[in-house]
């Protein structure tokens, strides 16, 4: 549920109220399968890709609702003023006999049970001024703004055994005992940013964007087992500057540099608090949108260095770890194109070159990281009919390309890579009845020959790729 609602008094004001609420259950967090028998060798033959080896009628349910604002208003024809706020709730439970490793007899799988209950507030506020004014000949776009954010997080996990499983012939409800506490937090943060910027177009084709902002966060992370605490304040300056050039003939050359902080909020899976992530980027690029025709391709190479990155614990699937510094260079290429009345296509390509630079383990360094595709690829075509008994009815088809990841940080496991198809059927009832203007039904389909891959795997387990899935949709919009 996720309701909305807009009044505008007058031309130079219009405040928004949203808000959503959903309450849903749902099966265990991560779909566990041993590396043995999936993608490496198992003597007592292959496991089959949808064996369930958790524990089923486990309560995992989650709560979560917000409700905010979205307010502009025009102060006259160079100042207008912006406001957004929003309250956010989460409240999930989740229980789970996770898979550890396999007894010699390489089919009786030992596992834990784990109990973790995660709940979360989030309060923000941003409000900004933004003036449109010139100088001289040069078309001038400033911007000023403030924005704030609390969060609080109170998390508990237990742990305890939960009885070994075959994985060639599951036997459920054998012993379930997570009653032990392994870490009990609360965290409460604040952050508050102060930014400006301003973009100049001067020439009627040079666009220049500068930017500056000033972070100031502090922590404090309460351990109610071991009855203590630690706080971390920090304070940051980042800043960001791009230039592009936009020709007559839709020609666009652009060039950026950028950095960023960003405080990562929670605790990892034992209830450490996580280190702030900052990182700076380089791009240049080109975009051509040839005028008055609805196609567009954009080639950018970048250079991006991020520290304190959040990866997958190769050791324990439902934690987060934080790697010291990572380095990617790579090459993106995406684009639209119109070919005819009606149909669509929609392409992209990326190539990552990506090493972890620096690192406490001299095992990693020089690494690539994990769950890190090499190459992505996608083709989407879509084609509605524009006329004709069956005028509205559209039909889509795609392919997904994600190349090999490493499944650890020595990259001695190789995840294979995968190709998924998708397709789609879809009706806007609009030209068939006027009056129904914004009805849309749909029916998309994902992998669509249900092909069984792997999406993330380490040395000692695997998670099974999405089935083949159907999904039918009726949208209004209004």
């Amino acid at each position: 549920m996720a309701p909305s609602f807009t009044w505008q008094p007058n031309d130079d004001t219009r405040l928004t109220v949203l808000g959503d609420y959903t309450q849903d259950e749902f099966g265990a967090p991560r779909v566990f399968l041993p590396a043995a028998g999936t993608f490496r060798p198992n003597p007592n033959g292959k496991v089959d890709h949808n064996v369930f080896l958790d524990e089923p009628g486990l309560d995992n349910d989650r709560t979560q609702y917000s409700v905010g604002y979205l307010l502009d208003h025009h102060l006259n024809d160079i100042w207008t003023l912006h406001s957004s706020a929003r309250y956010g709730h989460v409240n999930l439970l989740t229980n789970t006999a996770s898979g550890r490793f396999l007894r010699p007899d390489m089919r009786t799988l030992e596992r834990a049970a784990y109990r973790f209950r995660i709940i979360g507030d989030v309060y923000s506020l941003d409000n900004n001024a933004e003036a449109r004014w010139t100088l001289g000949d040069t078309e001038m776009v400033s911007l000023v703004g403030l924005d704030y954010r609390r969060t609080r997080e109170d998390y508990y996990l237990n742990g305890g055994k939960a009885a070994p499983i075959d994985i060639y012939n599951p036997v459920y409800g054998k012993g379930f005992n997570p009653n032990t506490p392994m870490a009990s937090t609360l965290q409460r943060a604040d952050q508050t940013g102060v930014y400006a910027q301003q973009q100049m177009t001067f020439d009627q084709h040079w666009v220049l964007t500068v930017g500056g902002r000033q972070d100031r966060s502090s922590a404090r992370t309460d351990n109610r087992l071991e009855n203590n605490g630690n706080k971390q304040r920090d304070d940051k300056f980042t800043y960001r500057a791009g230039l592009v050039y936009l020709a007559d003939n839709g020609l666009s050359p652009y060039i950026s540099y950028a950095t960023s902080f960003d405080p990562v909020l929670g605790t990892d899976f034992y209830g450490a608090a996580f280190k702030p992530s900052t990182a700076k980027q380089s791009e240049i690029g080109v975009k051509y949108q040839p005028p008055g025709i609805d196609s567009y391709i954009t080639l950018s190479l970048f250079d991006l260095t991020q520290q304190n990155v959040k990866t997958t614990d190769p050791k324990e699937p439902l934690n987060s770890v934080q790697t010291g510094e990572v380095n990617v260079r790579g090459i993106e290429l995406e684009g639209k194109a119109s070919l005819a009345e009606g149909l669509d296509l929609l392409a992209a390509l990326t190539y990552n070159d990506a090493e972890i630079s620096k690192s406490n383990n001299p095992q990693e360094k020089g690494k690539r990281p994990t769950d890190t595709p090499e190459k992505m690829a996608s083709l989407w075509a879509d084609y509605t009919l524009p006329n004709g008994l069956f005028s509205g009815l559209g039909f889509g088809v795609g392919v997904r390309y994600i190349g090999s990841t490493e499944g650890d940080t020595a990259n001695t496991v190789t995840v294979p890579s995968y190709t998924l198809l998708d397709a789609a059927v879809h009706y806007d009832f609009d030209k068939l009845f006027p009056e129904a203007k914004g009805l849309r039904l749909a029916v998309n389909a994902t992998n669509l020959t249900d092909k069984r891959y792997y999406d993330s795997c380490s040395a000692l387990n695997c998670s099974a790729g999405y089935d083949r899935s159907v999904i039918a949709s009726l949208r209004y919009r209004w």
